[in-house]
């Protein structure tokens, strides 16, 4: 296999959000390791967001134009199928690197080659302000597929991924299905056959808006079950998930009561 000479690929798939956009490519071209490509992926943008990467004066920037989709899974795909790195960092549109982000993972990733996936805390930011809580409050440090049938931990931006990994278990899945939690199926497709690898650190900050994609507690759980009972069907897994969905579905049914 021929070596690969860059690093990182970063893909930020986008959608008319020039101004938060922005913000976003700032952190990630101000980051402390600087070998890596950045690849926005347009998702038929019609706000200026095209003329605005374009603008960038940095020659690892990329821009790829599609029409749109809808989906946040078509973009991010496109990115990884042009992404030319050793490793595929993901990262939302609007939400923000700590600057020595790469540099920490990377480094992680280097001395632990069994590793498919390493990903991060963070910070929630609302209205320009960090919250003092940690994003994630469950930590995994081993037996990450079962540990994650009990409900996602992993924040998308936060995530580098071995480019190798996606030649194993393929890409992020596209069914309409899954829109929203198709990251949450493709973690488990990952840990599934990798060991994952979780930095206790806030490296990210993950910004809360009015336009997030975002479900009431019972319908993100009602569509984690979902998933859940997928993967046991994709890899002949039965009597095993029962426990998780108990409590799956507990949670379920409490958030259901809570709302009324």
């Amino acid at each position: 296999m021929q070596p690969f000479s860059i690093m990182v690929s970063v893909v930020v798939p986008t959608h008319n959000r020039k101004e938060l956009l922005s913000e976003t490519l700032r952190s990630i071209l101000h980051q402390t390791f600087r070998d890596f490509e950045l690849i926005v992926v347009s998702d038929g943008s019609t706000d200026g967001t095209d003329e605005m990467v374009s603008s960038i004066a940095d020659t690892r920037v990329r821009l790829i134009r599609q029409e749109k989709s809808g989906q946040p899974a078509k973009p991010r795909n496109t990115g990884i199928r042009e992404a030319r790195g050793k490793y595929v960092a993901l990262c939302d549109d609007d939400d923000i690197w700590v600057q020595d982000k790469l540099a920490i993972q990377v480094d992680a990733m280097e001395h632990n080659g069994e590793v498919g996936l390493c990903y991060t805390n963070g910070q929630v930011l609302r209205n320009g302000v960090l919250g003092e809580r940690p994003l994630n409050r469950r930590k995994i440090f081993n037996n990450h597929f079962y540990e994650l049938l009990k409900g996602n931990v992993i924040p998308n931006s936060s995530v580098l991924i071995r480019r190798s990994v996606f030649d194993r278990v393929g890409f992020i899945n596209t069914d309409p299905v899954w829109r929203g939690i198709e990251d949450y199926e493709f973690w488990l497709r990952v840990a599934h056959e990798f060991p994952l690898l979780y930095i206790d650190q806030p490296l990210i900050q993950y910004r809360v808006h009015s336009n997030n994609i975002t479900f009431s507690r019972s319908l993100e759980t009602r569509r984690a079950i979902g998933v859940v009972r997928h993967v046991g069907r994709l890899f002949g897994i039965s009597y095993g998930l029962l426990p998780t969905l108990v409590i799956q579905y507990a949670k379920y049914w409490t958030y259901k009561l809570l709302l009324k």
